[in-house]
């Protein structure tokens, strides 16, 4: 139980900080895409003995690069881009899925996270992935961000706007591959959307957006781990849970907040 919230902590960390960038650059359906991609890459692996992080990590990379190319020819198309792929993606991962009808134990870990899949290897490495991201993201964050929010305004800085694109998918690719046994493939994507859209809704700069989701995103999962346990549920579905019931709170709360507020002006 102790390796889960050891390696839920690091990953609440890394997961929300990408998650921000990722809402900023309206790439919300990358997160999926890759997921998927991850899924049909850990079957590959899994199936040709290379192991599942390994295949994950090889065809999401490849699928990544192949997707910015698009995007740079295709700009204005980001949208539909993404949901081929994302179809796509999920199709190779049925068809692999179906190859590997004998893989059923290690494959729903995969697809759903599991607490019971960890190794204390798995939380070394999950550890130090974390630490490094984090650290890429921090030092890395001012040209990130202006690559994100504006390409054009990354351009006019004179930055690399080619190679902070690729570093932003690496870091997505990796984010997703390192997180699938705890989280699952299939609701990673979530964890990266639904903490930084919580935070938005109240914060009034983009650190405080990054601050409140880390903060979200270590409750979902510590309440989420904690449930899972108990309940004997899979723990990526958990925290989710957790997660949705965090933003629906805070969006009620905000919505008062903001009746309260016009009864106010109203009655003065």
């Amino acid at each position: 139980m102790h390796y889960a919230f050891l390696s839920g902590f690091f990953i609440s960390l890394i997961v929300p900080m990408l998650g921000c960038f990722l809402v900023l650059r309206r790439y919300a359906l990358l997160s999926d895409t890759l997921a998927h991609s991850s899924l049909a890459g850990s079957t590959i692996g899994i199936l040709f003995g290379i192991g599942s992080l390994t295949g994950s990590l090889i065809i999401s990379i490849i699928l990544a690069f192949f997707l910015e190319k698009l995007e740079r020819r295709y700009h204005t198309a980001q949208d539909s881009i993404l949901s081929i792929f994302m179809s796509g993606s999920l199709a190779l991962a049925i068809i692999t899925l179906s190859w590997a009808h004998k893989l059923n134990s290690s494959l729903l870990h995969i697809l759903f996270g599991s607490i019971l899949a960890l190794t204390m290897q798995d939380v070394y490495i999950t550890i130090i992935a974390s630490v490094l991201f984090s650290l890429i993201l921090i030092l890395f964050y001012r040209p990130i961000f202006l690559a994100t929010l504006s390409q054009e305004l990354a351009l006019a800085d004179g930055l690399p706007l080619y190679w902070i694109n690729r570093l932003l998918l690496l870091l997505a690719v990796f984010v997703i591959s390192f997180s699938m046994y705890l989280i699952g493939v299939m609701l990673i994507g979530a964890l990266l959307i639904i903490p930084p859209f919580t935070a938005a809704q109240h914060a009034t700069s983009f650190k405080q957006t990054i601050i409140f989701s880390i903060v979200y995103s270590q409750l979902a999962c510590a309440l989420g781990f904690t449930i899972s346990f108990y309940a004997d549920i899979p723990t990526g579905a958990a925290i989710i849970f957790i997660a949705l019931l965090l933003f629906a709170c805070v969006s009620l709360l905000r919505f008062i907040s903001k009746k309260y507020k016009t009864t106010r002006q109203q009655i003065h």
